[in-house]
């Protein structure tokens, strides 16, 4: 993990203090901008059991006068236990600094200062903590005056996008946020980064969230940032998160404070406002759904309520759309609300969608008629997204009824998208988009008033199969029987049952009818009525 560009007192500042003058750095100047936090004087030979990281140690050397040995295995503590850096007095109780010590502080890169007789430590260390506590201070006031403009920021109601632009004025650098509906949003990086890669990037970083900072790659290119989880209860398949990347200066410590500081407060307005959507999308989904069952009968309530959810539904074309896959797929109907709104966004249109008797109904609004079968293509494509599974093919079916132009239709689309859904169910009819015109035949049979003179066809036709115990059993062999092409084998496994069983159920179907089940006029005529039936048991009949 990289470290922290930190503001504050730095050996090479430290040295330019007034009571080291005459001083030297020995020792380690490739560390002179490690940063001292406080200054310790050495009281006792075993000084590296009272240390803390980030401290600057000195001493007179009085206690290793005789035993410089002893000092030289100090560093080694000193150096294992974080500390910046070490001052020797010379001239007073050592002539020298030894120059084995010398040599093992430069195999550690420990920085090592040579300071004069003359030197007063009480003076060091009053100017040297006064210089901390300014340094501290002014992370201070940094601090609160962001903390301050952001929240200023959130009173008003800014948008996250608003918000996060102000965070990056401040830091100088881009910020992303990963909000509670797994919606990504980069004001900067969204200009300059395709759909694709910031996809990417947001992967990327929700790996690295709450590790510290750290370093990532954009582009074949590597930057350092900080990322930081914004805790929420219940998400689970992901992690919301604020980030900063360093790509235009330096991202100091006082910008990770920021973050950290920043990201509660963000934590707790994204909350809000996903409870907020939550409550939104609840009216929302009753809408959808009394547009669907016809509910609503007047036009004035109909853009009344759509202006309220900021929806145009002024000259649409709409087409409903029932989407039957296996359960599991969305753990409720927000999930499916989110799956809709990316489609949305991807789109030139708008899908909305709603849960009715168990199953997801969407509501595709678009301008023009022809846009329709592409909207139906970006759906397909997302379903197949979220139910592909490795070796097996989708399980999911779209039943679509026919695309309408005036709001008040939209019921007899869905009622049509119903029938499909039915009629598909009832023949095992297995195509992954079927669309109401796709029905052929059936779109005939459909639309036929269930009047005395169709009873008296069906009667004539199939009556005498009504009238038997097995009636239900009749019935589902001529189905199979006509699916399977009038295949007798693939009749008796599709049904789990013994061929000479479904020879006999057929000569008997075949006697009760009086007709020949090899004439193929009357199994034409035989398989209309049985999809004339069914259509209107479907219908309630």
């Amino acid at each position: 993990m990289s470290s922290f560009h930190k503001r504050g007192l730095t050996i090479e500042r430290l040295l330019e203090l007034e009571p080291l003058h005459g001083a030297r750095l020995i020792t380690g100047d490739q560390n002179k901008q490690k940063r001292i936090s406080r200054i310790n004087i050495m009281g006792s030979p075993d000084i590296d059991q009272f240390v803390r990281p980030e401290e600057f140690v000195m001493t007179t050397g009085y206690l290793f006068k005789d035993n410089t040995i002893h000092l030289k295995k100090l560093i080694d503590a000193l150096h294992d236990r974080g500390v910046t850096g070490m001052g020797i007095k010379v001239e007073r109780f050592i002539d020298v600094i030894p120059e084995d010590l010398l040599c093992r502080a430069r195999e550690l890169s420990f920085p090592i200062i040579e300071i004069r007789p003359q030197t007063i430590f009480s003076d060091v260390v009053r100017v040297a903590m006064e210089e901390v506590f300014y340094q501290e201070s002014e992370h201070l006031v940094t601090l609160y005056h962001r903390v301050q403009v952001f929240m200023d920021q959130l009173n008003r109601d800014h948008s996250l996008p608003d918000l996060l632009k102000g965070i990056e004025q401040m830091i100088g650098n881009p910020i992303v946020v990963l909000d509670f509906e797994e919606q990504l949003t980069a004001p900067l990086f969204e200009q300059v980064l395709e759909p694709k890669e910031c996809l990417h990037l947001n992967h990327t970083l929700e790996a690295k969230a709450g590790i510290g900072k750290t370093t990532i790659s954009i582009r074949d290119e590597s930057f350092q940032c900080y990322c930081v989880p914004l805790v929420s209860e219940g998400l689970i398949h992901f992690v919301p998160y604020i980030a900063c990347i360093e790509t235009n200066v330096d991202l100091t410590e006082v910008d990770c404070m920021t973050l950290d500081k920043v990201s509660s407060m963000l934590s707790i307005e994204l909350t809000n406002q996903t409870a907020r959507k939550r409550i939104e999308q609840k009216y929302l989904n009753q809408f959808v759904k009394e547009l669907v069952v016809g509910d609503i009968v007047s036009d004035y309530d109909i853009d009344l309520r759509a202006h309220s959810f900021d929806l145009d539904l002024k000259d649409k074309w709409f087409q409903t759309v029932i989407l039957d896959l296996e359960e599991g797929v969305f753990s409720d109907v927000t999930a499916f609300q989110l799956f809709l709104k990316k489609i949305t966004m991807q789109s030139h249109g708008q899908v909305l969608g709603t849960s009715l008797d168990k199953a997801f109904v969407m509501l595709i609004c678009v301008d023009r008629k022809t846009s329709i079968p592409i909207m139906l293509q970006m759906i397909e494509t997302a379903v197949q997204r979220i139910v592909k599974k490795d070796g097996q093919p989708p399980l999911y079916q779209l039943y679509g009824g026919r695309a309408v132009q005036y709001i008040g239709h939209i019921k007899q689309s869905f009622n049509e998208a119903y029938h499909v859904k039915t009629i598909a169910k009832h023949n095992q009819l297995t195509t992954s988009v079927l669309n109401y015109d796709d029905l052929h035949v059936y779109q005939l049979l459909y639309h036929l008033p269930q009047t005395s003179e169709v009873a008296h066809y069906l009667e004539g036709i199939i009556g005498p199969l009504r009238s038997t115990r097995n009636d239900v059993l009749y019935f589902e062999t001529l189905d199979v029987f006509f699916q399977k092409n009038k295949n007798v084998r693939a009749t008796a496994d599709a049904l789990y049952a013994h061929y000479n069983t479904i020879v006999y159920r057929l000569e008997k179907i075949s006697a009760l009818l009086g007709i020949d089940l090899q004439d193929a006029e009357a199994c034409l005529e035989l398989q209309l009525a049985l999809k004339l039936r069914f259509t209107h048991l479907s219908k309630g009949g």
